[in-house]
């Protein structure tokens, strides 16, 4: 073959050499030498093989001749092996593995003869032997080699285990590769062929290697550093052998030897006790390190230094000692206790002693704390000298406990073992309520000289008996007594004398007799309360001849604003019966008095119209005032034209009977009210400038039944949804009759000692109660108000001079007392009445009232002319709002939002020349659209605005400018380094809009997009505006302004609101409260309070 290979090469080489390719000159001798090299190598080649032939018969010879003799050698062999092997029955595991050593080595030499002798035959070409002796023994040797191999490794390595020292088992690198060994011997033995499993040597493998594995767990349980020497001496009683643990002589094998696997479970039982009982001891000694580093915390009290405990810091105090209580408890219920039993007992004892002393102690400090502020102030410790001499002790016994914790702060050393402080604390609190008996008995005592201080939170009334010496000092807390009056006017030279009386607006009205401010100061308002309703009463009785004769404005100006209104109403009661009276007998009597009333509305709305300039010569509340005049006389207006229409013809009729008619009566020197047929005495109690209910026909009606209940010697409970004005009727039906009204918001937070209080109060002074939304109070304590109203109710109808309250006390009864209570029924948290609270309230159902009666009255007081007309289309525009835009939270088409946008719509008209009808459109349609663009989505603005067109078709307004204000704020929103971005501009430009006529904002959007910026720069405008002397503008600009932020999410209602204290039986007022609270008194600054937090 390799010859035919040759020849092609040669000729392509020779055809490249013709060509005279150039090539290396060694691949040309390679290609020339190749048929000379290849014809020698095959002349060698046969001359080896000749060679050989002849020494290859001698070999041959030789190699048959030691393939028998190796033949019979191999079945001696097997036969030795069979008969001595380790394979004989009954031989021991060592002995077998010696024999195995033996013949592996017999093997090995025969397995040496074998390869060579197989090789020889393959080169001879020779039939190749077989040994199937040989080939058994081969496999039989390897099988018991893998039994026997692990059986001495096993046996070695348990040996070695067993030598360990029990500080070497105690590590845990040795547990994990003991256990880790003894796995891998597990898995061998599983792996080793069936043949071998009845053999005793793998029966013993298998055994030891078990025995080692179940014993490993337990010898791990017990290496656990929690077992203590009680521990050990548990486990030599139970296996009766002697476990020395300390000794360096103690092994595993030491243990093991003692039989722990036998007694399995006590050993394990033995063990995780150890663990539970370390836990245990672990805990105690945190308990214990924790306790002796505890302190009590101080806080300053006045200037009096450290001797009051903080509160926060107390609480958590008291919180740790409840936790740790109910830590040990559980550490007593635990089986594991027995060791530490008592050490655990002496901490409980420690520690509730403890929390009982600390209970205590801050009962005693909220005592002290109120009480020292009373018994401090001269008045009263003169009042009461014995209590106050009671108060020094205790005073005394107080900073020495202080003095000594300030000393010694730790709370263990300090309280438990402290028998001064057992001893005192329980006879301080002792004293300490015979004080606050004493004080109760005093405050009572006054409240019952005067009961309008039942309406005064003890804290105020003490303040305000304090300063007994002072009467000065008490003018802040006369709004909390009276209705209106919030100052008064001592005489120049006799400093105690009172002449005249103020209201919250600047009203003035001197006294008929002046008062003296001396004695007790509750002695001394009764002597002014009754002075001020003979002053009030004296005035509507020269009112009463006047409103006949002079004419109205020069009448209007003359009077205060509650005297003017009733002024009025007597004329209209007069001149209305007067027609009714003669309507039989004059002809057409009834339309000329029709339009008196009208020309007298008209002259009202003339006088409304000028200028705030010159109303503010008579007052700067001569607006209010009139406004209010015209409320009521469009009333009194559309009540006669309705008598008109219905050619009423008798004032007995009850179309007239059932109206609000005002008489003064000469014969019993008061104004006597009357609706249908029961009679009211006006009650003559100041009422400064009040703004009045638009009276609608739902108001009327519920005149009506509100009067008939307390003719019927019942309450009355208007009830219905929110803004239907239940509260407002029930404080203008009393502003109506010269009523003080008490408004009680009530909560779930009220008992009925707080509830009992302001019903004696009202039932002894006579004025009336509103107690707004009255289901939220807790259904027990409703049921106990009921028995306190049934007891007043009662003694009226019985006709008692004085009567017995539900608490044993016996009470003076003023009849002209009034109850009334209103309801949000089926709100969340509401509460369903008892029957007999229902019993003794007559109900009035309240819905929403007729809106475009209210826009008609409120628009004519405005001086809008075309009235009727714009009161339908605002109407209108409410109705498609509540109906087409989309539902929002925030939106709000209801009472409060028209009441704001008919008082911007009034300063509009004064202040607008154009009084023609278009002129008055114009104004309305700017005003609806400019005070309700601010508060809509965007997506409700087009349809809004589409509506407003369709009402107010074809005319267009510029939006309302206030350039001193705009030009602030641009100057704040450059300083701030801000954008002078269009619409967020105009968002602070309806800001102050809206302030303009709200007392409450609520600025609504996703965070990031300059709420809080917007307060803020508005404040800071309104606060940089220049005023200029005799100008009139709204009172916010030019004043300093002041931002209290709080964030309501971060506290909890009763701190936000306030909440009632069970112990002491005080309500503490909340976060919000007290910032209202600062808020007025702050007369310097003008205050925004921001709730900052999601709504």
């Amino acid at each position: 073959r390799l010859d035919w290979e040759f020849g092609p090469v040669e000729e392509k080489y020779a055809l490249l050499a013709r060509y005279a390719v150039k090539m290396p000159k060694e691949e040309t001798d390679l290609v020339t030498d190749l048929t000379y090299s290849w014809k020698k190598l095959k002349k060698l080649a046969d001359e080896v093989t000749e060679k050989l032939r002849g020494m290859q018969s001698g070999f041959r010879r030789g190699l048959i001749r030691n393939v028998r003799t190796f033949a019979v050698d191999v079945v001696a062999f097997r036969n030795d092996f069979e008969a001595n092997g380790p394979g004989v029955p009954g031989l021991p595991p060592m002995d077998a593995c010696e024999r195995l050593r033996k013949f592996q080595r017999l093997y090995e030499e025969r397995e040496r003869k074998y390869e060579g002798y197989n090789a020889g035959e393959h080169l001879f070409g020779l039939p190749i032997t077989s040994y199937p002796e040989l080939e058994k023994t081969r496999n039989e040797l390897a099988l018991l080699d893998k039994l026997y191999g692990l059986y001495t490794t096993v046996l070695n390595t348990v040996a070695e285990y067993n030598d360990l020292t029990w500080y070497d088992v105690q590590q845990d690198a040795t547990m994990e590769m003991m256990n880790k060994k003894m796995e891998e011997f597990q898995n061998a033995c599983k792996k080793m062929p069936k043949d071998l499993r009845s053999w005793d040597a793998f029966i013993e493998l298998k055994k030891t290697v078990d025995d080692f594995l179940d014993s490993l767990p337990l010898v791990q349980q017990l290496a656990h550093p929690a077992l203590r020497p009680r521990h050990w001496q548990q486990l030599m009683e139970l296996t009766g052998k002697t476990l020395n643990v300390g000794s360096d002589a103690f092994k595993l094998s030491t243990l093991l030897e003692a039989g722990i696997l036998s007694s399995r479970e006590e050993v394990e039982d033995i063990a995780s006790s150890a663990v539970k009982e370390q836990a245990i001891e672990v805990k105690l000694a945190e308990l214990s390190q924790d306790w002796a580093i505890k302190q009590l915390t101080f806080g300053q009290f006045k200037n009096r230094g450290p001797i009051v405990l903080n509160g926060g810091a107390t609480a958590e105090l008291m919180e740790a000692l409840e936790e740790t209580q109910m830590a040990l408890g559980s550490m007593m219920a635990s089986r594991f206790i027995t060791p530490f039993k008592e050490e655990v007992s002496e901490w409980i004892t420690k520690l509730s002693t403890v929390s009982e002393i600390l209970e205590m102690w801050l009962q005693v400090q909220s005592m002290w704390q109120y009480l020292e502020a009373v018994f401090t102030s001269g008045d009263i410790a003169k009042q009461l000298p014995q209590e106050s001499k009671r108060f020094q002790g205790i005073d005394k016994n107080w900073c020495k406990i202080l003095t000594k914790a300030n000393d010694s702060p730790t709370v263990i050393t300090y309280i438990y073992g402290n028998d001064s402080l057992k001893q005192l604390l329980p006879y301080m609190l002792e004293q300490l309520e015979l004080c606050q008996k004493a004080l109760s008995g005093y405050l009572d005592q006054k409240r019952a000289a005067f009961p309008r201080f039942f309406f005064v939170a003890d804290a105020t009334l003490l303040e305000v008996l304090s300063q007994g010496s002072n009467p000065q000092a008490i003018q802040p807390h006369l709004q909390s007594v009276f209705d209106s009056l919030v100052q008064v006017t001592f005489d120049k030279k006799d400093k105690n004398l009172i002449t005249m009386f103020e209201s919250s607006e600047g009203q003035t009205c001197k006294m008929r007799t002046p008062v003296k401010a001396e004695g007790n100061i509750e002695e001394w308002l009764d002597r002014l309360l009754k002075e001020m309703q003979a002053t009030v009463n004296s005035i509507v009785a020269m009112s009463a001849l006047d409103c006949d004769a002079m004419p109205l404005p020069e009448f209007t100006h003359k009077y205060q604003a509650q005297v003017s209104l009733i002024g009025i109403q007597f004329k209209w009661t007069l001149d209305s019966e007067d027609a009714l009276y003669n309507a039989k007998t004059e002809k057409g009597i009834m339309n000329t008095t029709n339009k008196k009333h009208m020309a007298r509305l008209n002259d009202l709305v003339v006088m409304n119209m000028q200028s705030d300039q010159e109303l503010r010569q008579h007052g700067k509340w001569t607006r209010r005032k009139l406004e209010t005049m015209i409320t009521v006389d469009v009333h009194q207006r559309d009540v006669f034209d309705e008598v008109v229409k219905k050619r009423i013809r008798d004032p007995e009729d009850f179309e007239w009977q059932k109206q609000a008619r005002f008489y003064w009566r000469h014969d019993l020197d008061y104004a006597q009210i009357s609706v249908a047929d029961v009679d009211f005495k006006y009650t003559s109690e100041y009422l400064g400038v009040k703004e009045r209910l638009c009276i609608t026909p739902l108001t009327d009606r519920c005149y009506i039944t509100l009067s008939q209940a307390l003719g019927m010697f019942l309450g009355g409970a208007p009830a219905g949804p929110a803004g239907t004005g239940k509260t407002e009727t029930v404080k203008d039906m009393g502003c109506t009759l010269g009523k003080y009204v008490v408004v009680t918001n009530c909560s779930d937070q009220m008992d009925f000692r707080a509830l009992g209080n302001i019903y004696k109060g009202l039932a002894m002074s006579g004025c009336w109660g509103c107690f707004d939304e009255f289901n939220r109070i807790d259904l027990e304590v409703l049921s106990v108000a009921a028995q306190q109203v049934a007891c007043v109710l009662t003694a009226i109808r019985e006709d008692k001079q004085t009567f017995q309250f539900t608490d044993g006390s016996v009470v003076n009864l003023n009849k002209d007392v009034g109850y009334f209570i209103t309801m949000n029924p089926g709100y969340a948290g509401r509460q369903e009445l008892p029957e007999n609270l229902k019993s003794l309230f007559r109900g009035v159902t309240m819905m929403v009232p007729d809106r475009e009666i209210i826009m008609k009255v409120k628009l004519t007081g405005c001086g809008y002319a075309t009235n009727a007309i714009l009161a339908k289309k605002f109407n209108v525009l409410y109705r498609l709002c509540e109906e087409q835009l989309s539902k929002q939270a925030h939106y709000d088409f209801g009472l409060r939002n028209i009441l704001a946008v008919l008082r911007t719509a009034g300063a509009s008209r004064r202040s607008s020349s154009d009084s023609s009808d278009k002129g008055e459109m114009v104004l309305l349609m700017r005003t609806l659209r400019d005070m309700n663009l601010s508060k809509f989505v965007a997506e409700d603005v087009p349809l809004f605005l589409a509506l407003i067109d369709d009402l107010f078709p074809g005319v267009k307004a510029e939006k309302m400018q206030h350039p001193e204000v705009e030009a602030c704020i641009k100057t704040v929103v450059l300083d701030f380094g801000l954008q002078m971005h269009p619409d967020w501009v105009s968002k602070i430009v309806q800001v102050y809009e809206m302030s303009l006529v709200r007392h409450s904002l609520m600025a609504v959007g996703p965070s990031g997009v300059g709420k809080s910026r917007i307060i803020e720069v508005l404040q800071k405008a309104m606060q940089s505006v220049t005023v200029p002397p005799d100008s009139i503008m709204p009172p916010m600009l030019g004043q300093p302004h002041r931002e209290v932020r709080l964030n309501p999410k971060a506290i909890t209602s009763p701190q936000m609101f306030g909440a009632l204290d069970v112990v002491a039986n005080e309500w503490t007022e909340g976060i919000f409260a007290q910032l209202w609270r600062k808020a007025n008194k702050d007369k310097k600054n003008f205050t925004w309070l921001v709730l900052d937090g999601p709504v």
